[in-house]
């Protein structure tokens, strides 16, 4: 456990705080949890800040008791919602051709920084896309080859100052001494998407509960980076109103639905209601259901259409728990949208979960970092 990393992950309806490591195998070894649901955010907001600290008390304590040892560093991922992405060039000349060593690459990438924005906001991730060699000559791995000048295609992620100064002050008051800010949709692009994948540019979407990201990748950045407020707990929403169902039974039928059934007006699903079965049209059902997720859809064709990268593969990766466990949705989308659809989830067996993508990325990502 000596060198266990712990994590702070901020989802649409539950704050987590895990501690682990990785083994030889790429494994994780998780050796505490802590959970707190809360009313999560929306529109650059947390919805209810005034119970902020109390949620993240009791997820910090949670994780403690398990751990049997105070938390007193924490990774803290930052979602969407509150992150601006923005691509700037960082550029070197040469006296004469040079061999490109680590060394040199890293004291040019880590001497730059670029404060186009701060005033409100700070960086919190600098990761390169690509490299260009003596102007023209495109790698995604300039060690080894040789060159007069060098640029590295550099994205930059940056948190608003506002929400950092209102975490930094929460996280302090509970005894965290150090707190380290991570960008939550580069975790898990640089985590679930592999090099290759990566390196042809992606796009990947996290359908959340209340909350929804879309970006593109290429090498190790994030080229566009955009959020909206609609998930998962907008259709079971939807089901409890326009049903007339308590919320819990609505989300317990979302997660009975199929999508791709072509129902004829006998064929009902059911749902315990006071004690008694209830029977609900599934025609009726779908199309609520179905409604709503082409409002998430129409929201995602016209963010992705605002990109400026056009990833050639012509596939959408899709994690987080909003959408991505109903069955039917990836015939759905990929009907709609007019690409494939590939759910994308953490290797590790028991963490093989769609709602699992965001906490392991960031505990992948902190590890990474906390070798250096």
């Amino acid at each position: 456990m000596q060198n266990y990393v712990s994590v702070l992950d901020f989802g649409s309806s539950k704050i987590t705080v895990v501690s682990g490591t990785k083994n030889v195998n790429n494994n994780f070894n998780i050796f505490a949890t802590g959970v707190c649901d809360y009313a999560g955010f929306m529109n650059g907001e947390f919805i209810e800040p005034n119970l902020l600290r109390d949620c993240i008390a009791t997820a910090i304590n949670n994780a403690q008791m398990n751990l049997n040892h105070k938390i007193t560093k924490l990774y803290v991922g930052i979602p969407a919602e509150f992150c601006v992405n923005e691509i700037q060039d960082v550029s070197v000349s040469f006296k004469s051709k040079t061999l490109l060593k680590k060394n040199i690459i890293s004291n040019l990438f880590n001497k730059n920084e670029f404060n186009n924005l701060s005033g409100t906001h700070s960086i919190i991730n600098k990761s390169p896309i690509y490299y260009l060699l003596d102007g023209d000559n495109k790698v995604l791995d300039p060690i080894g080859s040789y060159a007069n000048s060098m640029v590295i295609k550099t994205s930059y992620i940056y948190i608003e100052n506002k929400i950092m100064a209102l975490l930094s002050s929460i996280l302090s008051s509970l005894g965290v001494k150090e707190y380290v800010y991570i960008s939550s949709t580069l975790a898990q692009a640089t985590y679930l998407l592999n090099s290759s994948v990566r390196y042809a540019g992606a796009y990947l979407v996290d359908v959340g509960y209340i909350s929804s990201s879309v970006c593109s990748v290429m090498g190790d950045g994030l080229i566009d980076l955009k959020s909206f407020s609609l998930g998962g707990a907008h259709i079971t929403s939807d089901l409890s109103e326009l049903l007339n169902l308590p919320f819990l039974q609505a989300e317990q039928l979302k997660r009975k639905l199929i999508l791709t059934l072509k129902p004829t007006a006998m064929d009902f699903y059911e749902v315990l209601l006071d004690n008694k079965i209830a029977k609900i049209s599934v025609k009726t059902a779908n199309e609520i259901a179905l409604a709503r997720i082409d409002m998430i859809t129409d929201t995602l064709e016209k963010i992705i259409k605002t990109f400026s990268l056009k990833a050639n593969n012509n596939i959408i990766y899709l994690t987080g728990g909003g959408v991505a466990l109903m069955r039917g949705i990836k015939h759905h989308l990929c009907k709609t949208l007019g690409k494939k659809v590939k759910i994308v989830v953490p290797e590790p067996m028991q963490l093989a979960k769609p709602e699992m993508s965001s906490v392991v990325s960031l505990l992948s990502t902190a590890i990474d970092l906390n070798k250096f």
